[in-house]
């Protein structure tokens, strides 16, 4: 078997990967980008080299090498529950105050005459005293 037929029973999906099975090959080492051994190939493919294995086929007659790269780096959004929000009460010459609290992401609730915000921005700018008791909104 060459190393483009490999390739081709190795992939998954196609129909020498169904037959050559999950447990065709197994790892006989892994090795970091930096190792001996690893070098040329971490020439080759940069920082995005995460690993170096070398398998063995299910024969022991054949070394196949692969890398394991990575291919996307993104953030991760929490999932949590969402960060409830407190009602503040304000006097009405509090312009400097209020000019705060809506930078911070406050919104006016015209009918209940306060502003909504979330609680961490609350404790940030030091208004806990300002809060209405027994007053949160769960649903922004």
């Amino acid at each position: 078997m060459n190393s483009s037929s490999w390739h081709e029973a190795a992939r998954p999906g196609t129909a020498a990967g169904r037959e050559a099975g999950p447990r065709a090959t197994h790892v006989i080492k892994t090795l970091a980008p930096g190792s001996p051994g690893a070098q040329k190939l971490a020439l080759r493919y940069g920082a995005d080299l995460v690993c170096v294995r070398h398998r063995v086929d299910a024969g022991g007659r054949q070394r196949i090498t692969t890398v394991e790269l990575v291919v996307d780096v993104s953030e991760i959004r929490s999932r949590g529950r969402a960060e409830p929000e407190l009602a503040l009460r304000l006097a009405m010459g509090e312009q400097a105050l209020r000019a705060s609290i809506q930078q911070a992401g406050g919104r006016w609730d015209a009918a209940a005459r306060v502003w909504w915000l979330r609680r961490s921005q609350v404790l940030a700018l030091g208004l806990k005293g300002r809060v209405v008791d027994g007053t949160t909104c769960k649903n922004g």
